[in-house]
């Protein structure tokens, strides 16, 4: 009995997650924080197409896309939390000193296409494909060739 009640308990919580995480809508510029603005500002010269906020259940991301596809993306707190760049590399404000030196000793001829950070872990994608992760002391943890 009390299994069917935890599992129901569990399965309304996924289902009103789920129901949520779809809210993305529409913002304007002005409607960032205005850390995030500055960083948009400072390292991105491409024309804005896009923004979306996504407010879930306990979150708020803002998607930024730009005309050539480039993609970052920011929390409810205005701190970049992702940065896809589809026709270049990302910017190297967006890359940890240790990260970059450690590609560029294990994959000279490659750049980082992707940047992902969350709960103190770092995840990049290589123009190879490679993709790595790195612990809070940008350390590697994983490697997906």
């Amino acid at each position: 009995m009390f299994l069917a009640i935890l599992f129901g308990f569990f399965a309304i919580i996924i289902i009103q997650s789920s129901a949520m995480a779809g809210n993305a809508k529409a913002i304007r510029f002005n409607q960032l924080l205005v850390s995030a603005q500055t960083v948009v500002n400072s390292h991105f010269d491409q024309k804005l197409i896009s923004l979306t906020m996504s407010d879930g259940f306990m979150f708020k991301d803002y998607d930024v896309y730009f005309s050539d596809g480039d993609k970052i993306v920011f929390n409810s707190n205005g701190q970049w939390t992702g940065v896809e760049c589809f026709s270049s590399r990302v910017p190297s404000f967006f890359i940890p000193k240790d990260i970059n030196t450690y590609i560029e000793q294990h994959y000279p001829k490659n750049v980082i296409q992707k940047i992902e950070k969350d709960h103190g872990r770092t995840d990049v994608k290589l123009a190879n494909g490679t993709g790595i992760s790195f612990n809070g002391r940008f350390q590697v943890i994983d490697i997906d060739d």
